[in-house]
């Protein structure tokens, strides 16, 4: 199970309230006075040389469990990162799935041998500023596929393609702030996808805020104090992997 790749995933592309307004730092995060939480999670990991650490979503809660997120800023690459801590899981004889992980963001996850403890690593490459990194470990119960999952409909009346399959959505709440992910595969090309969802939001007062990369990677739209995140994830001839991060 790679929840808390999800959840972490969340957590990076939900704006805090500082930044959804377009304000905030480009950056290094400044470290925080209280470090109680942030210590409590980056314990469980190898201390990343030179890292600056700052707390994050300390207080989140996905069902009926609580999970602890930390993290630390560095100038080096994602894929040094990764590599670090998947040598630390190797060591620990964690289990490592196969294959890219769910979500926009690259990162690594891995399970003891009982499936009881998930420890989560998630990269955000810094954009012309330092690299962010996520730290998550699982609690030992409650984080349960069936304890996450909150329905199969998108909030907010966002919009499904038609013969869209395996609608999925998790919801989260993080200092106040409600968040939700919902993802779903539709046998369509990306174009489409995209030129649906903009006319969709667009009929229903949602305005564009950000665009990057390829369609739908990274776009970003706004209505009042919401916010959604998308990305299109093209699964070659079979369709498209549509995801929604909701925040409100």
């Amino acid at each position: 199970m790679q929840t808390l790749l999800l959840i972490a995933s969340l957590a990076l592309a939900a704006p805090s309230p500082s930044t959804a307004d377009g304000g905030g730092s480009c950056g290094a995060p400044e470290p925080k006075d209280d470090k109680a939480a942030l210590w409590a999670v980056l314990g469980n990991f190898d201390e990343y040389p030179g890292a600056v650490p700052y707390e994050v979503a300390d207080e989140m809660t996905i069902g009926e469990a609580s999970l602890h997120m930390a993290g630390f800023a560095t100038g080096d690459p994602p894929q040094k990162i990764i590599d670090f801590y998947r040598a630390e899981f190797k060591r620990e004889k964690l289990f490592i799935p196969q294959g890219p992980p769910p979500g926009p963001y690259q990162g690594i996850t891995a399970f003891n041998p009982k499936g009881d403890m998930e420890k989560t690593v998630m990269v955000q490459p810094g954009a012309g500023g330092p690299t962010r990194v996520f730290l998550s470990i699982s609690p030992g119960k409650g984080l349960t596929e069936k304890s996450i999952q909150s329905g199969s409909e998108p909030p907010a009346g966002l919009p499904v393609y038609a013969g869209a399959e395996g609608m999925y959505r998790t919801d989260a709440r993080d200092r106040g702030r409600f968040s939700s992910t919902a993802s779903y595969f539709v046998k369509t090309d990306p174009g489409r996808v995209l030129d649906f969802i903009r006319q969709d939001l667009s009929s229903k007062g949602w305005s564009q805020s950000r665009e990057q990369g390829e369609p739908g990677g990274g776009l970003r739209y706004q209505r009042s104090d919401e916010t959604v995140e998308i990305t299109l994830l093209p699964m070659g001839a079979e369709g498209t992997e549509v995801t929604y991060v909701y925040v409100h």
